[in-house]
């Protein structure tokens, strides 16, 4: 009979030791919204186009989170179905080069109670090119989706507490076209 007890009691130690060492998921989500695009003449072949970007950072767990700081530019992840891009198939990846991508401003640290949000304006560019596919570095024209991946720090005011993650959004259809006469492109 002591056995019988001794297991159970065994059993729910080794599941509650499991369970306490399982790291508690952050659940900050990022949406994002085009707002603008510009397109300017890099080449007689390539265009560079410049995306105005509304990131939108969602705290969706049930604890309230501090955001920091967003540490680095964007990583600007294109894709032609939103499908492929949930499978890791990416069909762009450009690593800003060609232009300088700033992060989101933080001027302060945000504090987020569960549900509410922060958002932000972002800079986002890559090279579009007239004819035929695109390369890794450049999109052809058509329908695309895209992605954002931002690192974030979270944390209390004691930096000892402060935790940087990354964040993607969701995929964003994105009509990518060829304009006719854009003014040159000035690089940074």
């Amino acid at each position: 009979m002591r056995t019988v007890k001794i297991a159970p009691l065994v059993f729910l130690v080794a599941v509650t030791a499991a369970a306490a060492s399982k790291p508690k998921p952050i659940l900050l989500k990022l949406t994002l919204q085009p707002i603008s695009e510009k397109y300017c003449r890099l080449s007689a072949s390539t265009q560079g186009l410049v995306l105005q970007v509304k990131p939108r950072y969602l705290n969706s767990s049930g604890n309230s989170l501090t955001i920091q700081s967003i540490k680095r530019s964007g990583t600007l992840l294109v894709g032609r179905t939103a499908e492929e891009m949930e499978k890791g198939i990416f069909e762009l990846q450009p690593n800003g080069d060609d232009f300088e991508m700033p992060p989101p401003q933080v001027a302060s640290s945000v504090s987020l109670k569960p549900g509410e949000s922060f958002d932000a304006t972002q800079t986002v560019s890559l090279t579009v090119t007239r004819e035929g596919q695109g390369s890794q570095w450049q999109a052809s024209v058509g329908t695309h989706y895209i992605q954002l991946e931002n690192e974030v720090t979270l944390g209390t005011n004691d930096p000892r507490t402060w935790k940087s993650i990354p964040v993607r959004s969701g995929p964003s259809v994105l009509r990518i076209d060829y304009a006719e006469d854009p003014p040159p492109c000035v690089q940074h």
